[in-house]
């Protein structure tokens, strides 16, 4: 019922003609071993609670395929000598659906990780060649305006000097944040932290 078969329709037939070909073989392989089990070793399976799960899949009356979860439990019969073997399946189609999705969404976040460090990475490096390039001419645009700040002959030079090296100041300050930016992405930043009032 659960795949659409009237179970009138059913007797007489093998339960294997429902199972998908690519599957019988294994379905059909554990149903002869448990068919071989002689009365005593089904009493000692059936007194320790014995039951193994088998997945495969069914094909239900119109034809499409689902995913069944088969326990099979040998239990004391109440009205025989010889223990049953009690099979409950149930339709997991549903959740092996949700769990490939989940591992394609899975396989897709670790490809956009992969990508986006690589990206981060890249954009360290980017920082670091910038830092060093901006720092190499920096150094004698300080040095030289601060030279011609102390020695400029007239306060109107003094104070172009002293804009010039103001300037080169503040954008060495601006690099260094670069550069701290760029430790930190690289992990080689190392902070100190101290307690404050």
């Amino acid at each position: 019922r659960m795949l659409g078969h009237i179970p009138e329709d059913l007797i007489g037939r093998s339960c294997l003609d429902c199972v998908h070909t690519e599957d019988c073989q294994a379905i059909a392989e554990n149903l002869r071993r448990m068919g071989e089990f002689d009365n005593a070793t089904l009493k000692k399976l059936a007194a320790n609670n014995y039951s193994e799960q088998l997945e495969y899949r069914c094909i239900d009356a119109w034809g499409t395929p689902h995913v069944l979860e088969t326990r099979a439990s040998v239990i004391d019969s109440f009205d025989s000598e010889k223990p049953d073997i009690l099979l409950m399946c149930r339709d997991i189609t549903t959740r092996r659906k949700a769990q490939q999705e989940l591992q394609r969404t899975y396989n897709e976040e670790q490809k956009l990780r992969n990508s986006l460090e690589q990206e981060i990475a890249r954009r360290a490096e980017f920082f670091r060649a910038l830092v060093h390039e901006l720092k190499t001419p920096l150094t004698p645009i300080i040095a030289s305006t601060e030279t011609i700040k102390d020695m400029a002959p007239s306060n109107a030079i003094k104070q172009l000097a002293n804009n010039a090296f103001q300037g080169a100041i503040r954008l060495d300050s601006r690099v260094n944040e670069l550069l701290d930016i760029s430790r930190g992405e690289l992990g080689m930043l190392k902070l100190k932290r101290t307690p404050f009032y």
